[in-house]
């Protein structure tokens, strides 16, 4: 028995080691290939930081947090996504990186909505539960929610075409299925995201890692401008 024991505490090691090893490979590969990319997920949690720091200046903490769909979003929903999309690029976890970002992308669309319209609510959670049931009883989808917020703001669907991204060509079965035959078909090897995780990059991956550029890029633009526009309700 205590052998059988000692041998699963060395196969956990052994994984734990190659997982590190990968991981250093592939920072290694970004900072040397993508760049940009780096750049961009450092900067999304950044983004975070200074969000929450000048939606809190000159309030009081405690208060505007329990009120505050958007501050709610900043914290609990950008900050751990913008971890998790550092930690699924750095492991070659791509599809995980688009599907975050299209959960953070719905989530701010909803808080910022639910504080528009329920202010005098005194939660945040019963702010966006209000939202949630006005929208399953008017049977609105997530896309009408995007165009809406689009006109709001006065963008040409930015959102919604952001969204439309996401969900297609990473989120929907068909979309990945779709994704991994076009790269084997192209590059003649398989996605290493589409076999194991984690896995090494190789520079056929440099479109995808770039596509999750532009993603990142477009969300923080439209996140930059939900907020200026939310910073001048408050």
């Amino acid at each position: 028995m205590a052998e059988k024991v000692e041998d699963s505490s060395s196969a956990r090691a052994k994984y734990l080691d190659y997982i590190f090893q990968v991981t250093r490979q592939n920072e290694n590969f970004l900072h040397e290939n993508s760049e940009e990319l780096y750049v961009e997920i450092i900067e999304l949690n950044n983004d975070a930081i200074d969000h929450i720091r000048i939606a809190t200046e000159n309030r009081t903490v405690a208060e505007e947090y329990v009120k505050s769909s958007v501050l709610y979003f900043l914290y609990h929903v950008l900050m751990p996504i913008g971890g998790a999309i550092y930690i699924n690029t750095l492991i070659g976890n791509l599809p995980a990186c688009f599907m975050e970002l299209r959960l953070a992308l719905e989530s701010l669309v909803k808080c910022y909505f639910a504080d528009q319209r329920y202010p005098e609510s005194e939660f945040f959670r019963d702010r966006l539960h209000l939202f949630e049931k006005k929208v399953r009883g008017q049977n609105t989808s997530i896309s009408s929610l995007m165009n809406e917020l689009d006109k709001h703001l006065g963008l040409k669907k930015d959102s919604i075409t952001l969204w439309g991204k996401l969900s297609e060509s990473w989120v929907h079965a068909r979309g990945v299925m779709d994704g991994i035959v076009d790269h084997v078909i192209e590059k003649s090897d398989a996605p290493p995201w589409g076999l194991v995780i984690p896995a090494n990059y190789t520079s056929n991956d440099l479109s995808s890692l770039n596509e999750l550029r532009k993603r990142l890029d477009q969300f923080r633009v439209l996140l930059g401008i939900v907020f200026q526009k939310y910073r001048q309700r408050v």
